[in-house]
C-alpha cells in the first residue's frame, strides 16, 4: 500500500499513523495513512475502495490488540483514578505485559510465527 501524503518526502525515514475515518484531516499535521470518505455524489473508484479495504485489513490486528490490552487491565478501559503522574508507568507496563501475553497467545492464530525467535 503505497503512501501518497503530503511529509511521505519530508519525513521519509519516519514512522508512519495507520488511521480509521475518524481521524479524517489528521493527515495535514503528520504522515497518516486513512481510508477515504465516499461522497455522497462521488462514488469511490475501484482502486480508492480497494485502499480502503487494505487499510481496514490493516487496522483489525490493532483493534484486536487494543482489546486484548483492554481485557486483561481494567487501566485500559476503565477511568483512571490512581495518581495522575503515576499513570504513564503503569500504562507502559500494562502495554510490555499485554505484549508478553500476545507472544504466548497469537492475536490470530496465523500470526504467531512474527513473535517467536
Amino acid at each position: 500500500m503505497a503512501d501518497a501524503g503530503p511529509f511521505r518526502d519530508t519525513y521519509p525515514s519516519s514512522w508512519i499513523i495507520l488511521a480509521d475515518k475518524g481521524y479524517q484531516g489528521l493527515n495535514d499535521t503528520m504522515r497518516v495513512l486513512d481510508p477515504k470518505h465516499r461522497r455522497p455524489t462521488v462514488p469511490l473508484t475501484l482502486e480508492e475502495d480497494n485502499t480502503n479495504r487494505e487499510i481496514s485489513s490493516d487496522r483489525i490486528i490493532v483493534e484486536n490488540y487494543f482489546g486484548r490490552l483492554c481485557t486483561l487491565w481494567a487501566l485500559a478501559s476503565d477511568k483512571y483514578r490512581w495518581k495522575e503522574n503515576k499513570y504513564e508507568m503503569y500504562f507502559r507496563a500494562c502495554v510490555a505485559l499485554t505484549n508478553v501475553q500476545v507472544r504466548v497467545h497469537p492475536l490470530r492464530a496465523d500470526d504467531g510465527e512474527q513473535y517467536k525467535n
